[in-house]
């Protein structure tokens, strides 16, 4: 497993509802986008101001499908909210994964790979848009309900909201062994 971790901050360093929302936004479209990608998602979370999806094979991924998928979380909060939230670089972030996937690449097809993916991205957020303000919402509905903000959709509860397909395939990964 490896988490997908982003970490939004507003301008005072505390929690805003705002902040909460595009976070919920960005981890749902990594969430939503990765599993209509094929790739098996067990878990999203928002944690304060840090967000994580965790997928069982991202590693095993083809770079262009790890590309789309870590260009996700940003493509949704364009598409939904019409804005980017400003992220503070550190370590797992998007951009340094990106890097990382790109580090694998011929530095000459950089270019043409990256707005690929973009677009990539961008179609499949347009494409599930719905369900990526599903997930979303639950994750928001959960936070409302402990009264904090942290929330995390794993197991039934995730495959529930995410649908589609693979949810299958979803409810038998989340089972223990």
């Amino acid at each position: 497993m490896n988490p997908d971790a982003d970490t939004h901050r507003s301008q005072n360093g505390h929690v805003t509802i705002d902040d909460l929302r595009a976070l919920a936004v960005h981890e749902s479209g990594h969430a939503v986008i990765s599993q209509r990608l094929g790739l098996v998602v067990i878990a999203t979370e928002i944690d304060g101001l840090d967000g994580f999806t965790f997928i069982l094979d991202y590693d095993r991924a083809r770079p262009n499908v790890q590309l789309a998928q870590l260009m996700a979380g940003r493509a949704a909060e364009r598409e939904i909210l019409g804005v980017e939230m400003v992220m503070r670089p550190h370590v797992g972030s998007d951009q340094e994964r990106i890097a990382d996937v790109l580090a694998l690449i011929d530095r000459r097809l950089w270019p043409s790979v990256l707005a690929q993916a973009r677009q990539a991205s961008a179609r499949a957020v347009k494409l599930h848009r719905g369900t990526i303000v599903q997930v979303a919402n639950a994750l928001l509905e959960r936070c409302a309900v402990a009264g904090e903000p942290r929330a995390r959709l794993d197991g039934d509860a995730l495959a529930e909201v995410l649908g589609g397909p693979a949810v299958a395939i979803l409810r038998a990964a989340a089972r223990p062994i």
